[in-house]
């Protein structure tokens, strides 16, 4: 959806339903099971295939890839973000960014040095173990707002410069 704006009704939908107002809809629902739920909306990694010639990236095409996930994917996200804040003050909605922040650790730390195919199956992109691993751990320190526990012991199938 993030070729047009979140208030735009999902493409060929009867009942004009967009992004912000499923979410609303979702968000109320939750809200009147429990008033002081908090909400996470999962902002994903985007679509990697229209910065590519083929799978896998160049480094030019990745590093296009990641400013577009850094750029005007993430405003796209914030927009959807801010919008329904705006909508529903009273509701606890809080965004954890793990498609900007996955771009961020490959770009600025040594997770950058991970071949780019054992991190990414495809051009979709769907994931290998080492990138479902590194999400997971966003989302868990996002909403536990800890770190992971250093006891953790991280199986041998993700890559060893995760761990650094």
């Amino acid at each position: 959806m993030q070729w047009q704006g979140d208030s735009i009704p999902y493409f060929n939908d009867p009942n004009g339903t967009s992004p912000t107002s499923a979410t609303r809809t979702i968000s109320d629902w939750l809200q009147i099971q429990e008033v002081s739920i908090r909400k996470y909306i999962y902002e994903n990694w985007p679509d990697m295939a229209p910065y590519l010639a083929s799978f896998p990236p160049t480094p030019t095409e990745l590093a296009d890839y990641h400013d577009y996930t850094l750029g005007d994917f993430h405003d796209w996200w914030i927009e959807y973000h801010d919008f329904l804040l705006i909508q529903r003050p009273d509701h606890e909605i809080k965004m954890i960014p793990v498609g900007p922040i996955l771009a961020e650790l490959m770009l600025e730390t040594e997770v950058g040095n991970i071949l780019v195919t054992n991190l990414y199956e495809d051009d979709a992109p769907h994931g290998r173990a080492s990138l479902y691993f590194l999400a997971s751990l966003i989302s868990n320190m996002s909403i536990y707002e800890e770190q992971a526990p250093a006891t953790f012991v991280v199986p041998p199938i993700i890559d060893p410069i995760t761990i650094k």
